[in-house]
């Protein structure tokens, strides 16, 4: 699978990548048009558009997907309380850190 969100988005994208490939690979063409993924740029330019890639995922993924289903969250995206990521890329972005650094600690 080529991953084509920030690494720092990894934790709410990676379900949606595993289950609904084909949807998350046209999400990415979308993004890609609007030039707001983060292939081939630097971990520097890729860290400047996150917040910019994260509200065009939010408009453009499905509601129908269920990003958490395999860990029994039935919730779709469209139902997702989507605030703490945003408040997550805030804080990690300005610390140079990602999402994953909260899973692990």
């Amino acid at each position: 699978m080529n991953y084509w969100h920030d690494y720092s988005l990894r934790f709410p994208l990676r379900e949606v990548a595993a289950i609904y490939p084909k949807t998350y690979q046209k999400v990415g063409e979308q993004l890609r048009e609007l030039g707001l993924t983060s292939d081939e740029k630097s971990w520097e330019e890729s860290k400047k558009i996150v917040k910019k890639q994260w509200i065009a995922t939010l408009a453009a993924m499905p509601p129908h997907v269920q990003p958490y289903k395999s860990m029994g969250d039935t919730k779709t995206w469209a139902q997702q309380d989507w605030t703490s990521v945003f408040t997550e890329i805030e804080r990690l972005t300005s610390l140079g850190g990602t999402l994953i650094d909260k899973e692990v600690a």
